[in-house]
């Protein structure tokens, strides 16, 4: 019996846009504040810097999420030091501009309250680095009113495919594994994560129907 259903946040209840434009935006809010910190650079040379962005090794410790620890690294190739302040506002700012191109799916709500109203526990499992652009979009968004826990990999310091982020959600919903469906789009971190956890994996394609979960979740 199923008792709660996770989520993927970003591919699943948020749907892909053009994300080509979003990482030029994002590259370009990048490039914009190098520039304004002293050290002009253009779109180009910050879109290259950013290619491993994502891959450099950071903790998410000390106060700062890993999305924060590597803008710093980052300006701190352009020969540039930001203070902790300006960090902490700036990654805001910057993830905001990524993020106009993805939407809420006009599902979402209407599933998590079918969820609720059927006495199913709500949750997120997310992956992304940094942990107060989530809260921001989970309020935006209105999710934060349907969604019960938010397990985040910032600030678990775990990621998935892990078990162990899907142990935790399970303790914080209270269920045992075996009594959470899991949705996600990513066939390796979402579905076979979820199964080797012991929960229920169901891989879902970015911006199809949410609503087919519900007969989902009475196969189990």
């Amino acid at each position: 019996m199923i008792r709660a259903v996770f989520f993927d946040l970003y591919g699943t209840l948020l749907v892909y846009g053009n994300m080509g434009k979003a990482f030029r935006a994002w590259h370009g809010t990048l490039a914009s504040a190098a520039t304004a910190l002293g050290r002009k650079t253009t779109l180009k040379e910050m879109s290259k810097k950013c290619k491993a962005f994502f891959d450099i090794p950071v903790q998410g410790l000390n106060g700062f999420s890993p999305y924060e620890e590597r803008l710093r690294i980052l300006f701190r190739t352009f020969d540039i030091e930001v203070s902790d302040a300006w960090l902490h506002k700036f990654s805001g700012s910057s993830m905001d501009s990524w993020q106009r191109e993805i939407k809420l799916h006009p599902e979402a709500i209407k599933l998590l309250k079918a969820l609720q109203a059927q006495k199913i526990h709500t949750g997120i499992i997310s992956n992304f680095d940094h942990a107060p652009h989530v809260r921001r979009v989970l309020k935006s968004t209105g999710l934060n009113k349907v969604i019960q826990t938010v397990v985040l990999s910032s600030e678990e310091h775990v990621r998935k495919p892990d078990p162990k982020i899907f142990e935790i959600a399970a303790q914080k919903a209270g269920v045992a594994p075996s009594e959470i469906l899991f949705v996600g789009d990513d066939p390796k971190h979402d579905q076979e994560g979820a199964q080797n956890a012991g929960l229920h994996g169901f891989l879902y394609k970015n911006g199809t129907p949410l609503m087919p979960i519900l007969e989902e979740i009475k196969k189990h």
